[in-house]
């Protein structure tokens, strides 16, 4: 008798939860129920978060707007509109500030780009503009990739797993190898995680860490995410520790460039030695910004540049060979295209990652 009461609470727990599974999405959209309003949707969604959001999206026709739990006052406005994006970013900036909430939550970008408004918005903006237009930002770029992360990084450990039949996830491998490259264009360092054995770096797992904590910020109330950092417990702690780990790999490689700066080397030829964003404000940054940068700037900013070379070329890539392996014919095209564009002689290993000018030669003398 026990048994069969036991089994049929199961089965009605079972029912309960695909019940409201189902109902938590109408027509595709999230369902706005009393009080608890969309977090049924977000709760058994959670796990493919991204997916879902572009799925809602692409049946809204590129706008939603998402609303929490009903004592949270918390909505959120969700567009892939190119047109309500160029609005909001261009158009009519001043009248969308960050706000404070937003501000406390990316409070790991500091006074950076990320988090700023109105002037001060406008010239980190010009500053940032003129290092990404730099003429070193570009070849540092084509060398980081040709080079530094590609030959030394993903293709020996590609060979490695390969060799070795490891099975390895494509993701990790190309957060691995951004965060490298996102590391060089911004402090001019290489941490070296995509390497054989898949090195521990604390700095790329507080990074990780910090990135999927203001995810949970964003959902979670903020009433309860605070108290959780005042008592320094579950996703709270986390964030405590990779905020202070960044805080301090930042305040070193700060130092660290200061030091050279004051001894007068490696900071004044661009065209012989390396190229980042710190060297860049530290020689250039104060006067196209108009005073003198803060630490925290350079470090908000600095931030800024890695979450954003990161996250999302790193999630570009792995969809993009993703939708390669499921279409073998475009592979094969891509083959031929790179076997026409870069012929290699008999016997010959064939490098793809070159630089352009050894690509394409110009002639000294041209007729």
């Amino acid at each position: 008798m026990v048994v069969s009461i036991a089994f049929v609470e199961i089965l009605l727990a079972i029912t309960c939860f695909l019940f409201l599974r189902r109902l938590s999405f109408n027509d595709g959209l999230p369902w706005n129920w009393p009080i608890i309003r969309m977090l049924l949707a977000v709760f058994f969604n959670f796990h493919w978060l991204h997916k879902k959001c572009i799925d809602v999206l692409e049946r809204s026709k590129g706008t939603f707007k998402g609303k929490g739990v009903w004592f949270t006052n918390m909505e959120v406005l969700l567009t892939s509109d190119p047109i309500n994006v160029q609005y909001i970013t261009s158009k009519s900036l001043s009248n969308y500030p960050k706000g404070f909430d937003s501000k406390e939550i990316f409070e790991i970008v500091g006074e950076g780009l990320f988090n700023t408004d109105h002037d001060e918005w406008r010239k980190q903006r010009k500053m940032i503009h003129a290092f990404l237009n730099h003429q070193g930002f570009h070849r540092v770029t084509a060398e980081t990739f040709g080079v530094v992360n590609l030959e030394t990084g993903l293709v020996p450990v590609l060979n490695h797993v390969s060799q070795q039949d490891i099975v390895a996830d494509l993701q990790d491998l190309f957060e691995r190898l951004m965060f490298d490259v996102a590391c060089i264009l911004a402090i001019g360092y290489d941490p070296c995680c995509l390497r054989i054995g898949f090195p521990q770096v604390p700095f790329l797992k507080a990074m990780e860490g910090a990135c999927e904590v203001m995810l949970h910020q964003h959902i979670m109330p903020r009433s309860i995410w605070k108290l959780q950092r005042r008592l320094g417990i579950r996703k709270e702690k986390i964030y405590t520790h990779a905020y202070k780990t960044i805080d301090l790999a930042l305040t070193k490689y700060l130092s660290m460039k200061q030091e050279e700066m004051s001894r007068g080397t490696k900071l004044k030829d661009e065209d012989k030695e390396g190229f980042d964003m710190l060297k860049f404000f530290l020689t250039q940054g104060s006067e196209i910004y108009g005073k003198t940068l803060t630490d925290q700037i350079m470090k908000g900013n600095l931030v800024g540049l890695i979450f954003g070379v990161q996250d999302t070329t790193s999630i570009a890539l792995t969809w993009l060979f993703w939708l390669i392996s499921k279409n073998p014919s475009v592979e094969t095209k891509i083959r031929e295209e790179i076997q026409a564009t870069f012929p290699s002689k008999e016997g010959e290993k064939l490098r793809y990652f070159v630089n352009r000018e050894e690509a394409f030669p110009t002639s000294s003398n041209p007729a």
